[in-house]
């Protein structure tokens, strides 16, 4: 299990949110799709 950085950006390209979770690069994936949140962009970074 790695951890992960995920930033979450609205349709102005501004920050409005950060989490860190912990898992599986298929476990992070499966969380974020399952998001419906209407936001445009989300960046994922695995932590050192």
């Amino acid at each position: 299990m790695a951890n992960y950085q995920i930033d979450f950006f609205d349709r102005d390209d501004r920050p409005v949110a950060r989490m860190n979770l912990k898992g599986t690069h298929m476990e992070i994936a499966e969380r974020l799709a399952s998001l419906d949140n209407g936001l445009l962009r989300v960046e994922v970074r695995k932590e050192p």
